[in-house]
């Protein structure tokens, strides 16, 4: 019943709640009632895994963290919520370092951890556009995993489904400060050449693997390096597999 009256608050607490910010407002206080000590709402774009607008209540040096370092680029809310509507969870602090997948993913956990932010649960749903998802995180000072068992992350799911149904999206009149993160992806052929150039192949040996000609090799290099902001070819790479975007 306590879960029950509390959905029907949330829903009528966004009917009565007429701009944006006011949703926004409710909302973050809601879930704050509900034991989030940090809660994300923004709009994923499905093709990149950008964010398109994301509002939160984080502290302003993580959201200034998060973009410095470019978490973004390795969020497993990002990268998960753009392809599937299962519910997101892990607890901060405790990925291994010969388990990740990449170091800046690493790095990203650690400092959720020290951050205050002990454990994420995430949920995306369709957005109000076609190519778009919008989604719900929050985190909390300690583990939601388990905590209540199924039941409890259902209703979570709740929850989250009635926040993405109701809040909108930031309008002109808005003041709440938002995040757009929409840095360019490497395609899956660019990845292809930084992959084979990290193995250590020339560019004549990936043109005779690829099926393509030498000049359309060097052309995606080209693309791939100014997508990464590196200088040179090896750079590229290094970025490339400290981000976890290639495996070697």
């Amino acid at each position: 019943m306590f879960q029950l009256n509390t959905l029907i608050d949330l829903i009528d607490g966004f009917q009565s709640a007429p701009t944006f910010d006011d949703r926004l407002t409710f909302a973050q206080t809601s879930l704050g009632d509900q034991g989030a000590n940090g809660v994300n709402i923004g709009e994923i774009d499905i093709e990149t895994k950008g964010l398109n607008w994301l509002v939160s209540s984080y502290p302003s040096h993580w959201m200034e963290l998060y973009a410095e370092q470019q978490y973004y680029e390795v969020d497993e809310v990002l990268l998960q919520g753009a392809i599937t509507s299962n519910r997101i969870t892990y607890d901060t602090g405790v990925m291994r370092p010969d388990l990740s997948s990449s170091s800046l993913r690493l790095e990203m956990d650690r400092n959720l951890y020290e951050f205050g932010f002990r454990s994420v649960l995430a949920q995306t749903f369709p957005g109000a556009h076609k190519g778009v998802r919008i989604g719900l995180s929050i985190a909390a000072d300690t583990s939601l995993i388990g905590l209540g068992g199924l039941d409890h992350q259902a209703h979570f799911s709740r929850l989250a489904a009635i926040t993405c149904e109701f809040i909108g999206a930031p309008d002109a009149a808005s003041r709440a400060p938002l995040h757009r993160f929409t840095s360019p992806r490497l395609t899956p052929s660019e990845q292809d050449v930084l992959a084979y150039l990290a193995a250590g192949k020339l560019y004549s040996a990936i043109s005779e693997t690829l099926g393509i000609t030498e000049a359309a090799v060097r052309k995606r290099m080209i693309s791939a390096k100014r997508k990464l902001g590196a200088a040179t070819r090896d750079q590229a790479v290094a970025l490339a597999v400290r981000d976890g975007l290639i495996n070697i």
